[in-house]
C-alpha cells in the first residue's frame, strides 16, 4: 500500500497586480473557503519575511496576522504580474486550548530556482506541551516545500511531516522525497 503524503496538491495560483494585492486575495480566499469570512477586508498589515529575485522574477514569503491567527504566502511575479500559492494558516505562533499549547516558529526559508521552477523550503519548529492527564512536551521539526513555475500560476505543496511528527523534503529534479517516521517517499511532480 502506498502512503499518504500530505497537503500535495498541484493548483492554480491566484493573481494580481502588486504582490500586496494578490497577497490580500489570496489570505481572504483561503479563510473564505474554509468556512470562516473575510479575514482582512484588504487591511491586513504585511511584512516580507524573506525575498529573492529568480532569474526575472521576484519571489517573496509575506506574513500577515488576521483576525484569525497568522497567514503566510508565496508570491511571486514582476512589474503588474503577481501570483500567489495558496496560503499556510495553520503555523500557531502561540495557541492553547484544549488542554495543550502549540508553539510554532519559522526557523529558516529557502529559495532556489530548478528548470523554471521557484522552489521554497519553509522549516518550521513545533512544540506542544500536554496539560491533561499525563503531562507532556513534544518538539518536531518539519518542512512546508512549495515549488511555483515562473511562467504560469501553477504551483505545488508538500509538507514532509507536521507539528506531531519529524520530517524534511529534499528536491531533485521533477521530484521530491519526503522524509518521516515511515521513511522515504518520492512524490513525482508533472508540471
Amino acid at each position: 500500500m502506498l502512503p499518504l503524503i500530505a497537503a500535495l496538491a498541484l493548483e492554480q495560483s491566484l493573481s494580481g497586480n502588486s504582490p500586496s494585492d494578490v497577497f490580500d486575495d489570496a489570505v481572504d480566499a483561503a479563510y473564505l473557503d474554509f468556512g470562516v469570512g473575510d479575514a482582512c477586508g484588504r487591511d491586513c498589515k504585511q511584512e516580507v519575511i524573506a525575498s529573492k529575485t529568480l532569474g526575472d522574477t521576484d519571489v517573496e514569503l509575506r506574513k500577515s496576522t488576521t483576525i484569525f491567527g497568522d497567514a503566510y504566502a508565496i508570491v511571486y511575479g514582476k512589474g503588474g504580474a503577481w501570483h500567489a500559492a495558496t496560503p499556510i494558516i495553520d503555523i500557531d505562533a502561540d495557541d492553547c486550548a484544549m488542554g495543550k499549547c502549540v508553539k510554532e516558529n519559522i526557523t529558516k526559508v529557502a529559495m532556489d530556482e530548478r528548470d523554471g521552477v521557484a522552489w521554497v523550503t519553509i522549516s518550521v519548529a513545533s512544540t506542544i506541551e500536554y496539560h491533561h492527564d499525563h503531562p507532556h512536551t513534544v518538539s518536531t521539526d518539519h518542512q512546508i516545500v512549495f515549488g511555483c513555475k515562473l511562467d504560469s500560476s501553477a504551483c505545488v505543496r508538500v509538507d514532509g511531516g507536521s507539528r506531531w511528527e519529524d520530517g524534511s523534503v529534499a528536491i531533485g529534479h521533477d521530484k521530491l522525497v519526503v522524509t518521516d517516521h515511515e521513511g522515504h517517499h518520492t512524490v513525482n511532480v508533472r508540471w
